[in-house]
């Protein structure tokens, strides 16, 4: 049979795929595009697939029980009609949901901070090489949709730059769907593309709405200010010249990478770094996966936003960053690929500065994947070093993030005293923040062989065992910390997260409203030992809210 030849409609098509189909048409869709649809996304793939099907200017034998024909046509990639039922059945799958604005800490970040401080150093170089030097500023929105977000970052720097005809602009705007990106070059939009504040702000000055259709359509010199392409993350070259995915100021690629493998999600970060140029800005979804993968970048945190910058220092540390995997997260599949839609979550950090200290902002809906600390400081901290305690010192002197130093004190007091556990503990908590795995849970372990009752080494094991995807052990030592120190509110919430990745419900329950028994004995302002600075009080409401989200 010639696949590429017109056949009959299949009239009957089928209400959900047999499991075997699922199987066989998820690896298909992972091979082609890159996107990973695991069992608890299987519901997104049949929908995908099923109004690829109804839609399809291609028809095929079969019946409702067969979609051999279909699945042969998908697989030949030589046939434009395969090539083309392949690039529809995508579009089919990522049609995603955006609007102007949206996440408005995000954008107040954008707009108050960090573009002002590029437009100032791009000022500055332009004016040091000559006065007819044009600006430039190159700024890619990866995963564009329907165009908002790249029309929304235009609007900005047209209220930001006065002179904005002297500069050399490039605001790149990619998407895999080809439909969508039809639609974000008309620019013509809803009033649902407005919901934001902002947007219905800007929305008669940049847009002309015809009440007949009730539309809007933006202004011809915004939408001219934005470059539409086609780009497949996972499988296209870049960053490259022939795309002009190179010399980035700044990244927006939010809520596009949950559709990925964990493996394919670190090359695009590791690309995206490349793509940037140095002290240039990542701006990631609040569904991302774990801060971990964006350990190149320095998170920099401002209330209600966290963004990553290209520093050429790393960062990443358990003391700082909080595992509390999004309550939204769908459980994790068993195959260690990254398909958790809300991991991390930092919609959700959420974060706001007090009194000189990262806390949660209590107004937040979500509960936050993970708590920062304020952007290092240059500076060592004033806080006093003890005197006479090793140990001591060194948890100091990893608390400022002298982990090198640490260790050297910590392994120089083992050389007297070698059976001491809470040193043992510590080397684990100084080699996880190096993220070198192995050699924390080494430690983790010896100082549990030591000392059964180190309740924070089960802890840190069990924030170990999460990295390797491994979160039945993680579980398990949760529990054990949980057991010799029962109240510790953290390992509850990191309990309650691991419960909701696994599917368990009801223990997930359990444990968030332990969490919240715990948080109700602290004072209001207390500090949470470990949390990167987060009050009880803001811990305690985003428990409450993801105990909400979990329903009864």
């Amino acid at each position: 049979m010639d696949i590429g030849s017109p056949l009959p409609q299949l009239s009957n098509p089928p209400l959900s795929l047999s499991y075997g189909d699922y199987l066989r048409f998820r690896e298909l869709v992972l091979e082609r595009s890159g996107l990973y649809f695991s069992e608890k996304k299987r519901i997104d793939l049949e929908n995908g697939l099923l109004k690829a099907l109804g839609s399809s200017s291609t028809s095929f034998l079969g019946d409702r029980n067969n979609l051999d024909p279909y699945y042969q046509l998908l697989r030949d990639k030589i046939s434009p009609a395969g090539r083309a039922e392949m690039e529809h059945l995508i579009n089919c799958l990522t049609v995603g949901e955006t609007y102007f604005f949206r996440d408005e800490g995000q954008f107040d970040a954008l707009t108050h901070e960090v573009l002002p401080a590029l437009i100032a150093r791009k000022r500055a170089a332009a004016a040091a090489v000559g006065s007819t030097i044009q600006p430039q500023l190159r700024i890619w929105s990866a995963g564009c949709a329907t165009g908002e977000e790249a029309y929304s970052l235009a609007i900005i720097l047209k209220e930001l730059l006065p002179d904005i005809d002297r500069w050399h602009i490039l605001i790149l705007a990619t998407d895999i769907n080809q439909d969508s990106l039809i639609r974000a070059r008309e620019a013509v939009y809803s009033d649902w593309s407005f919901r934001e504040a902002e947007a219905k702000m800007v929305q008669a000055r940049y847009f002309n709405f015809d009440p007949a259709t009730k539309r809007y359509t933006l202004h011809d010199d915004i939408r001219q200010m934005v470059t539409f392409a086609p780009l497949n993350l996972v499988e296209d070259d870049y960053p490259a010249l022939h795309n002009n995915t190179v010399s980035m100021d700044l990244i927006l690629c939010r809520n596009v990478t949950i559709y990925f493998t964990e493996r394919d999600t670190r090359r695009i970060a590791q690309k995206f770094y490349e793509a940037l140029v140095q002290e240039g800005w990542l701006v990631v979804g609040h569904s991302e996966p774990s801060p971990t993968i964006y350990g190149a970048f320095q998170p920099r945190t401002w209330p209600n936003a966290l963004l990553y910058q290209k520093t050429g220092q790393s960062h990443f540390s358990l003391d700082t960053w909080t595992w509390l995997q999004s309550f939204n997260a769908p459980p994790s599949s068993n195959n260690g690929l990254a398909s958790l839609p809300k991991k991390p979550d930092p919609v959700a950090p959420i974060l706001a500065q007090e009194n000189g200290k990262l806390t949660l902002d209590p107004t937040t809906d979500l509960l936050p994947t993970l708590l920062l600390p304020p952007p290092a400081s240059p500076h060592p901290s004033s806080q006093p070093l003890p005197e006479a305690d090793p140990v001591a010192i060194a948890a100091v002197l990893l608390n400022q993030g002298q982990i090198t130093e640490a260790i050297n004190r910590l392994q120089r007091h083992l050389s007297t005293d070698p059976h001491f556990a809470p040193a043992h503990t510590l080397l684990g908590r100084a080699y996880a923040n190096l993220g070198q795995w192995s050699e924390a849970k080494h430690w983790c372990q010896s100082a549990i062989n030591l000392d059964k009752l180190q309740a924070e080494a089960y802890y840190l094991l069990g924030l170990i065992y999460e990295q390797e995807a491994q979160l039945e052990s993680a579980i398990a030592m949760l529990k054990k910390a949980i057991y010799l120190e029962p109240n510790m509110p953290l390992p509850y919430l990191n309990l309650a997260a691991f419960y909701r990745q696994t599917g368990q419900k009801k223990s997930a329950q359990r444990a968030c409203r332990n969490a919240i028994k715990v948080l109700e004995k602290y004072s209001a302002a207390e500090v949470i030992p470990h949390s990167g600075g987060a009050a009880a009080k803001h811990l305690l409401a985003a428990a409450q809210r993801m105990l909400a989200d979990l329903g009864t």
